[in-house]
């Protein structure tokens, strides 16, 4: 996971999905809040998967709980700590929904 300079908070977070990269459905990526119309959670977005990694995927979220999971069809993700953005992430740039 790795902060991303931007007007809002925002993060960009790489997965690696291993041979279920296929049945992960995107629009589950969330992640869950107090408010229990699912409308008001921060999903993902932009998701793009990482070049010459066919199971490697990243995406942005917005205002991230850090210290929440994030809730997925295929089970909940515990979000690693924030790091510096690795070299083949660099090319990933960040525009504004």
């Amino acid at each position: 996971m790795h902060a991303v300079d931007a007007d809002e908070p925002v993060h960009l977070i790489e997965l690696d999905l291993g041979d279920e990269a296929s049945l992960l459905d995107w629009s589950s990526v969330a992640q869950p809040n107090e408010n229990p119309d699912s409308s008001y959670w921060q999903v993902a977005y932009d998701e793009q998967q990482v070049p010459n990694s066919p199971h490697r995927w990243c995406f942005f979220m917005h205002y991230l709980d850090i210290g929440k999971p994030i809730q997925t069809n295929l089970g909940s993700l515990t979000l690693p700590p924030v790091s510096a953005r690795p070299a083949h992430l660099r090319f990933i740039r960040y525009e504004e929904p």
